[in-house]
């Protein structure tokens, strides 16, 4: 198999520094791509039709169009419906993973406090998502 694309979006520039360190042990398994903003992340995937992420990582927390909002835009859209969506949020209030799994996120990871614990989440995630199979859309057939 090939390497995971993963996309992720979070605001805090701390987190994203946090993050591209502990996905850069998974160099050959992962390719990562980043965006601070759930708009921009937006338009980026409506542009990248030829290179759709296997997986989308997204914190709950974002400015604007926050994560639920935003994870609720994506399953709206056809061509992106078929990405599965883990979401990452600081606390794990009830009401809020009920809703994230509602709106047909894969998964609900809660932010490890050290970056020891977030390392080894980011590990046990790239050693799932790894060995999964992903759907990607046909390419159109080319015209007469």
């Amino acid at each position: 198999m090939g390497s995971v694309h993963i996309l992720l979006v979070d605001d805090s520039p701390g987190e994203l520094l946090l993050a591209q360190e502990a996905f850069s042990v998974h160099a050959q398994a992962v390719r990562l791509s980043t965006f601070s903003d759930a708009r921009d992340a937006m338009a980026w995937l409506g542009a990248a039709s030829s290179d759709p992420p296997d997986l989308i990582l997204a914190d709950i927390n974002l400015p604007g169009l926050n994560g639920l909002e935003w994870l609720q835009a994506l399953k709206e859209e056809p061509s992106l419906l078929h990405i599965p969506v883990v979401v990452m949020s600081v606390g794990a209030p009830e009401h809020q993973i009920a809703q994230a799994y509602a709106l047909r996120a894969c998964g609900y990871l809660p932010k490890a406090a050290t970056f020891g614990e977030f390392q080894a989440q980011i590990d046990a995630l790239v050693g799932f998502w790894s060995r999964c199979l992903f759907a990607r859309p046909a390419a159109p057939a080319p015209r007469d």
